[in-house]
């Protein structure tokens, strides 16, 4: 795999032009809750390179006869066919546009944290063998005496945001936590306690210490309509381990490194764009950051990820590019002189990522980062240096990199990754620790006897040749007991905006999977198997969801919009039994849910958007009524409990009665309680008896809506992180995440 990562970036460093994908910065709720203050730790798990759960592999499948999806001809799309006719078998019924209700808040209902595990590693700080590791929103301390045996010292509560970055300092360790610049402790009981904390102006992406003070840089997230700035603020620790905020100039742009040369402190701007980047200058001695600006604004000639200082270089980490400057000496009153010593550029034969961080020994720089192309692709590189770097190495300064005895350390990703960098220019991994997995495609609770729950964590991409991986805990406490590994038998069919689903239906999961509809039985918790396989025959498909109506399941895909039914047996055996008979209104199935023998899609083409209401009471499924909504819906996001249905449009919850399948009509628009700085984004619902669970943005609501014309608020909570993935069971909820791990909470009526 590794050679094929290669020949892809090789490829994609060939091209005329590169254009860099951002992610969008993850939202941090503001301030902790009382539940996640009073959030129990579970026990932490020694890692393992691998899951430590019973397994069992696709090679139990049983030889049943497969009968592969096939999109019928008539609805392909056809270059020289004229489009077929897009005409509803029913009059559409207008959008009524009800009145946009704002929702009322009350306190009936309060959350607190049962459980946590998972989240992705952010940062690392290491002093001899201790690494503390920022794995989602836990600051965890471990023994890397053993890089290859990693053990679990001691770890925080659920903190108030992700934890990046992190600093050791005496006897303590600091960390940053979304808006939150933390003083943690271990004690004897295997805790990490927060011992002080202090509010800066937006999020925390790189911390450094310069004379007893503390200088956190990040970004400050804006409105819908505004461009995010940043922020550089001063924090002096105290002698009883509390912090002093003293000051927190604002930047014009998010910060993307930090690093010190004696009195001058260095902070890399991100546009968050593909346009070049800038360094600021702060002279500490002149008190830049006592209300002064900074001592100098250089403009950079590439994007800056990163920065690291090796003696008097300052070393500049590009968009695949690495830049040394010579600081030299201050160039006069109010200026700082830097010189470009030289240059290293990615090429066919250096695989130079974008540098997101640096780690110097001797003269050679071990640069770790991603590589675009297509998805982006892990990097870590053993550079020479071009020239002789002077003086010492210096401490790292990106959260992402650290480095003790002759080892390197690397949190990006799913884990902790060790290398040996004792022999010059060689880069070896000799450990590493990834307890919990971080990619997620769905959540789902099954209830196999009264009063036990277990959860279904199901784990797949379409950017990565991995496995699909389907994994089973107790709840509450996040007891694994089960592992099933899906190997692909034939070439990925699945494209990158496909949806890996996961079904739980009469006691089997059906898991879409990127070659196919795989049967899994479940019936023995500890070693899930696969029975049967219904293979994808048709290239590049794009799954939207998976549901089922008595016995058989119905697959949507998202183009050419179109839904198939599909019956699967006690024997294994699967049978593809009927579709629609003609194409949807739309360029793209968005999602599909089921209530009894009524199925609901929504389609999209930007900017409209339709719920469709399918009858599937006699087999073949037949459309009943086609209903357009009030803009574009959102991607995976719709809920029904039979007589009311729910979906996400346009930043806003539209509630829909649906008691009557063929004459669906809108009740109600709420405008939900988001945050003004935080990006607006409906991420999950599910229902649960009168109230619906809803995610927007990083907000956990629990609405009653028994009267679905005016709906209101029961309680909220707020969570590390978006939560992108939601299951409900009594008054067990279990939101999920790739960043934030997996959290559960208990709800008291």
């Amino acid at each position: 795999m590794k050679n094929v990562r290669y020949i892809i970036a090789s490829l994609v460093l060939s091209l005329a032009a590169c254009v860099q994908t951002i992610e969008p910065e993850t939202a941090t709720p503001p301030a902790p809750t009382d539940s996640v203050a009073q959030a129990t730790a579970a026990s932490v798990t020694p890692a393992a390179p691998t899951p430590t759960m019973p397994t069992a592999t696709a090679a139990e499948t049983a030889t049943a006869t497969e009968t592969p999806f096939v999109i019928p001809t008539h609805l392909r799309p056809s270059p020289t066919a004229s489009p077929p006719s897009r005409t509803p078998t029913t009059t559409p019924t207008p959008w009524p546009t009800p009145s946009s209700l704002p929702l009322p808040m009350s306190q009936e209902l309060t959350f607190e944290v049962v459980a946590h595990e998972g989240g992705r590693a952010f940062s690392v700080a290491t002093e001899g063998n201790v690494a503390y590791v920022g794995l989602g929103p836990r600051l965890v301390m471990l023994d890397v005496t053993d890089p290859a045996n990693v053990q679990p010292l001691a770890r925080s509560p659920v903190l108030p945001g992700l934890v990046s970055p992190v600093l050791i300092g005496e006897d303590v360790v600091y960390a940053g936590t979304g808006r939150h610049l933390l003083v943690l402790q271990a004690d004897d009981q295997g805790q990490l306690d927060v011992l002080a904390e202090v509010r800066l102006p937006g999020y925390v992406s790189h911390l450094i210490q310069a004379d007893g003070m503390l200088y956190a840089a990040g970004s400050v997230p804006a409105g819908p309509e505004e461009q995010p700035t940043g922020f550089l603020a001063a924090v002096a620790p105290t002698e009883d381990n509390d912090l002093a905020f003293v000051d927190a100039p604002s930047l014009p742009a998010a910060a993307s490194g930090i690093a010190r040369d004696g009195d001058l402190l260095y902070v890399a701007l991100d546009p968050l764009g593909p346009g070049p980047g800038e360094l600021f200058v702060f002279d500490l001695d002149r008190g830049a950051l006592l209300g002064e600006p900074a001592t100098t604004r250089l403009p950079f000639q590439d994007q800056v990820h990163s920065l690291h200082m090796a003696g008097e270089t300052l070393l500049v980490g590009g968009h695949m590019h690495l830049y040394a400057l010579d600081t030299g000496d201050p160039a006069g009153a109010g200026s700082v002189g830097l010189e470009k010593r030289w240059q290293v550029d990615a090429s066919p034969d250096l695989f130079l990522p974008m540098v997101e961080g640096m780690a110097v020994v001797g003269d050679t720089i071990y640069v770790v980062g991603n590589v675009p192309a297509g998805a982006y692709i892990p990097s870590r590189l053993a550079v020479p240096a071009p020239e002789l770097l002077e003086g010492e190495g210096g401490s790292t300064t990106s959260p992402l990199v650290s480095l003790s005895n002759n080892r390197l350390f690397v949190t990006e990703g799913d884990s902790l990754q060790i290398y040996d960098v004792s022999q010059p220019g060689e880069l070896v991994q000799i450990g590493g620790y990834g307890p919990f997995p971080t990619l997620m495609s769905t959540l789902a609770i099954e209830e196999p006897a009264p009063g036990e729950e277990l959860l279904y964590l199901y784990s797949a991409s379409s950017n990565d040749s991995r496995a699909e991986e389907l994994f089973t805990f107790r709840l509450p406490d996040l007891q694994p007991l089960g592992y099933l590994s899906i190997e692909a038998t034939n070439e990925p069919q699945l494209s990158q905006g496909a949806l890996f689903d996961l079904l739980l239906h009469q006691n089997q999961a059906y898991a879409v999977a990127r070659d196919g509809i795989r049967q899994i039985d479940i019936s023995v918790h500890s070693a899930p198997r696969i029975i049967a396989h219904h293979p994808f025959t048709e290239g590049a498909l794009s799954p939207r969801g998976l549901v089922a109506a008595g016995d058989t399941l119905y697959l949507s895909v998202q183009r050419p919009p179109q839904l198939a039914a599909i019956s699967f047996d006690a024997t294994g055996n699967s049978e593809q039994t009927g579709e629609l008979a003609r194409p949807l209104q739309g360029n793209n199935i968005n999602d599909v849910t089921a209530a009894g023998d009524t199925l609901y899609l929504t389609t999209s083409e930007h900017p409209e958007g339709w719920l469709h209401t399918i009858d599937v009471s006699a087999g073949n499924p037949e459309r009943l009524a086609t209903l357009p909504l009030p803009g574009e819906p959102a991607w995976g996001i719709l809920a029904a409990d039979g007589t009311l249905l729910a979906v996400a449009v346009n930043e806003q919850l539209i509630l829909i009665d649906v008691s009557a399948p063929d004459r669906p009509q809108a009740l109600s628009a709420v405008t939900l309680p988001f945050a003004a700085e935080q990006f607006r984004s409906i991420n999950a619902l599910a229902f649960q008896e009168d109230l619906l669970f809803v995610i927007a943005s990083s907000t956990l609501l629990a609405i009653d809506v028994s009267d679905p014309t005016a709906p209101r608020a029961l309680g909220g909570f707020q969570l590390p992180n978006w939560g992108d993935h939601l299951a409900i069971s009594g008054d067990t909820i279990v939101v999920g995440d790739g960043s934030m791990g997996v959290l559960v909470l208990r709800m008291n009526r």
